[in-house]
Formats: C-alpha cells, structure tokens, sequence
C-alpha cells in the first residue's frame, strides 16, 4: 500500500519499521510517504509477505494482506501471511490486521495464535489482534 500504517508505526515510537509489499508501485509509494514525511527509522522493500530475516524479528505485524486473486476471494496468501507471521514475532509479540468484515481470518488467526480477539469492528472492516 501506500505506507501509512507503516509510517504511523514509526511515528509513535517504533524503534524501526519495515514497510513490505509484493506490488513494486506500492512500494514506491511507501517510500515517497515515509520520505515526504521525514520518518527516518523504516524502510519500504519489495517482500512476498513478511520480509525475510531469522525468526522471532518482530515486536509487532500490522497489515492489511490482500485477500484476492483477481475478482476472486483467495485465502492462500492471507493463510501463508499469517503463518510467517506467527515464526517471525518474537515471544510476546502481536499481530494486529486490518480486513473486510466478510472475510472470514478469525479461523485462520485461531490455527495459528493461542490469544485471537476482534478489537474493533465497523460494519465494512474488523481489527483482529493476536499473539
């Protein structure tokens, strides 16, 4: 996307944010936002998911993964996302996603996370939390 998530991340105290996206454009993006932003402590790079590196990286994930192929619902890359969330958070960490209300990643943040708590709702979009 455009990085804002990413960008208000490290503007509220983030030591340092990684700004990942597959699409290359939403990459430029990101960084021209962190740029005109003057937010020094994140990066934006092209990433299939979480951005590579040893597990237990992370304090904290926020995102809001694509769930479509198309026109057509695909929950196989929200399931990988979800799953390379989970080994690279450190002990204690959490992951917090943004996404339709329709869409149905309770049950996949429940195979993947002991703690799973909807923490606000809207009627087009839901928070999940996990740890």
């Amino acid at each position: 996307g455009a990085g804002v998530i990413g960008a208000l991340a490290a503007r509220m105290g983030a030591a340092h944010a990684d700004l990942a996206d597959a699409n290359l454009l939403a990459v430029a993006s990101a960084a021209a936002t962190l740029a005109r932003n003057g937010i020094a402590n994140a990066q934006a790079r092209a990433a299939d998911g979480v951005p590579p590196g040893p597990a237990s990286t992370y304090d904290e994930v926020l995102s809001n993964p694509p769930f479509h192929v198309g026109k057509a619902i695909d929950y196989a890359v929200a399931h990988a996302f979800i799953a390379q969330t989970r080994r690279a958070l450190r002990p204690g960490g959490r992951f917090t996603l943004v996404a339709n209300a329709f869409l149905r990643y309770d049950q996949l943040l429940h195979a993947n996370f002991e703690h799973v708590a909807c923490i606000a709702q809207t009627a087009s979009f839901r928070v999940w939390q996990a740890s």
